[in-house]
């Protein structure tokens, strides 16, 4: 009896064996369905299986700015002449709407930095201002850039800037005219300038005086600069100005009327004789009208006191009494 139990026991313990076996070859045949096919995919693609953790990591790439082509200094314009000899065709905005002395300086302060980076207009400005020849060669390399010779003589003209005094004024239709011809700035040898004469008015320390226009940017100077050729150049409308007789009202070179009537220069005057005509006109209107208000108020004065004296004397009894009463 004991043997046959013992049998039983043994069998019982082989079938748990056997079915545990079972079980955990079904368990790995099922995790072997899973992983399997993106094996066997991966062997189909001819790729090797990757884990989802293994990325490839890139260096992060380093930005190197390009280099600055002028790094001392700055790139230089082509040179351009225009069939109006203007220095700049589209004329300094800035300097067109200047009012204040200190509009003035900052538009002189825009006109330089665009002198500056062309080469004929630089010299012209060196010829003018600095009153000193430059070699137009020097003032450029050969990747185009402007040299230390065109940065010195920039740094010349911004310190004499800075020691000058600007004001609003209009051009003197009398001056001399600057342009561009063919490359080069040249004056006008003929004196008379026309057209839009607005303008700002540079002052050298030394008592020079040089106009900047603000339709083109040219210079405009009272005499002949020493140092800059002449040439021939547009003359726009010279006599228009000269022509123009001293208007009281209305008219492009106007005065303009205060409160009490008399009319002063308005800054378009075009000539030291019509400023001084213009003065002269407004001080003798000033002083008529001003002589009519004066009479008037002594004849009211005069009448005043005039009555005053009759009250005074009927008083006294030296005026022989009126007429009885009816």
């Amino acid at each position: 009896m004991s043997t046959t139990s013992n049998k039983a026991s043994k069998g019982l313990g082989v079938a748990v064996i056997v079915l545990a076996a079972i079980v955990v070859a079904s368990l790995l045949v099922v995790a072997g369905i899973q992983f399997i096919p993106s094996w066997m995919a991966g062997l189909n693609a001819q790729t090797p299986p990757q884990s989802a953790t293994a990325k490839l990591v890139e260096a992060p790439k380093t930005f190197k700015a390009p280099a600055k082509e002028c790094a001392a200094t700055w790139k230089m314009d082509p040179s351009v002449s225009y069939d109006n000899n203007y220095w700049f065709e589209d004329g300094i905005v800035e300097i067109q709407s200047a009012v204040t002395p200190e509009d003035a300086t900052a538009a002189s302060r825009v006109w330089l930095d665009r002198v500056r980076k062309l080469p004929d207009r630089l010299v012209g400005a060196v010829q003018t201002f600095l009153e000193r020849d430059v070699d137009i060669t020097t003032l450029t390399d050969t990747k185009g850039c402007a040299t230390k010779e065109a940065k010195k003589l920039v740094y010349e003209l911004r310190t004499l800037f800075a020691s000058s005094t600007f004001t609003v004024k209009a051009a003197d239709p009398n001056g001399f005219n600057s342009g561009v011809a063919d490359g080069t700035v040249v004056f006008d040898p003929e004196s008379g300038v026309g057209g839009d004469l607005t303008a700002i008015m540079v002052t050298l320390p030394d008592g020079r005086v040089v106009w900047i226009m603000a339709k083109c940017g040219n210079l405009v100077t009272p005499g002949l600069p020493p140092k800059v050729p002449t040439g021939k150049i547009q003359r726009e409308n010279i006599d228009q100005h000269v022509a123009d007789p001293f208007v009281a009202n209305g008219g492009p070179t106007n005065t303009v009327s205060y409160e009490n009537g008399a009319v002063v220069p308005n800054g378009l005057q075009v000539s030291e004789a019509q400023v001084a005509a213009d003065q002269k006109a407004a001080a003798d209107k000033a002083a008529a009208e001003q002589k009519v208000r004066d009479d008037a108020a002594q004849a009211v004065a005069d009448a005043a006191a005039k009555a005053a004296l009759a009250a005074a004397e009927e008083e006294k009894g030296a005026l022989p009494p009126g007429p009885p009463p009816g």
